[in-house]
């Protein structure tokens, strides 16, 4: 019966069997380039199975806000916490097709007309249809024109569960009701 001897140094491991016949030898430049391969290649095979879907569509305002949050006017500008109003987007995707409850803040300074006030704005979205939820939140601005380009990321629950989506919602109007033009994508890392 043979038996096996582990033979170890600093440069390499080799696997003796009695009698002194090399049967394995493994340098550790070897284990190291085994290690950086696995690294590198197994998180770019997991990214290979990803799929992004784009779509694109319209927000509208559905109704009055449902809450109008508390406004303060420090120092002649314009702030807003906790607004919350009902959007309904209606995308050529139904899965972020549906009504968004929108929370809305915003830190506003003085604009020149038609504008009449411009700033950084940030909040939280809920989408919600038949099939499932979107949770994000987003960030965006309101220019010297009126106009307002807001970015989302969110993540889907339900049947969406998994998913994540992006979207950019842009106005380019200075009244504050007109619908947001929206393009985004889904992205389902497991493809």
């Amino acid at each position: 019966m043979k038996r096996w001897n582990l033979v170890r140094s600093e440069t390499e491991t080799r696997y003796l069997i009695k009698g002194d016949k090399t049967v394995k030898k493994i340098s550790s430049v070897a284990k190291l380039a085994l290690v950086l391969l696995t690294f590198l290649v197994i998180p770019g095979l997991a990214m290979a199975e990803s799929i992004t879907t784009p779509f694109s569509g319209t927000e509208t305002l559905a109704g009055p806000p449902v809450d109008p949050g508390t406004e303060t006017f420090p120092d002649g500008n314009y702030h807003m916490r906790g607004f919350t109003a009902l959007y309904y987007d209606a995308n050529d995707d139904p899965r972020v097709t549906g009504h968004d409850t929108v929370v809305a803040n915003w830190n506003f300074r003085p604009a020149p007309p038609p504008a009449v006030w411009m700033g950084p704005m940030w909040g939280t979205l809920h989408i919600e249809n038949d099939n499932g939820t979107w949770d994000g939140r987003w960030t965006g601005t309101r220019d010297e024109n009126g106009y307002s380009i807001i970015t989302a990321e969110g993540h889907g629950s339900g049947d969406y569960a998994g998913l994540k989506a992006h979207w950019t919602f842009t106005r380019l109007s200075p009244d504050p009701t007109a619908p947001f033009d929206i393009t985004g994508w889904i992205l389902d890392p497991q493809g």
